[in-house]
């Protein structure tokens, strides 16, 4: 039951009120699993890192905090960028740690198929808060999940 309650503030917005959140590696994760029929923590596994990093630059801030926050990444020393870059190494570590797949070619997915996801990806414009993403976007963060 707790597990439910989680969940529920977890996606209820709650947790989000007086913030600004950014659901674009969501949406690219669909649309690989209505082409590719993946599960979707495995997508995200794969495409998180890869969102963070392509989007890095647009707010450098608040990738920096989730490094320290949720990573226990150390900032002595080191400056965002640093942070932040090694947060992503870290997340990718843990979905590592768990046996998550780390490239898209994981799930037998090659570059064939990465135009169709893109337009899926698309269905409704550009993606994105904290970096709005156009098709090129969404297209590079694909060909890096490969």
């Amino acid at each position: 039951m707790a597990g439910l309650f989680s969940s529920t503030l977890a996606l209820n917005g709650t947790l989000a009120i007086g913030t600004t959140g950014d659901w674009a590696s969501h949406s690219l994760e669909h649309a690989v699993s209505v082409v590719h029929d993946i599960p979707h923590g495995g997508g995200l596994a794969i495409l998180f890192p890869n969102w963070i990093t392509y989007s890095l630059d647009a707010n450098i801030g608040r990738f920096k905090q989730f490094a320290e926050s949720v990573l226990n990444i150390n900032p002595e020393g080191k400056n965002d960028q640093q942070v932040a870059e090694e947060g992503i190494a870290a997340l990718r570590e843990f979905f590592v740690s768990l046996s998550a797949p780390s490239r898209l070619a994981d799930y037998g997915i090659d570059d064939s198929t990465i135009e169709l996801m893109a337009d899926k990806a698309m269905i409704y414009g550009d993606l994105g808060n904290f970096k709005k993403l156009s098709r090129s976007d969404v297209l590079h963060i694909y060909r890096m999940s490969l």
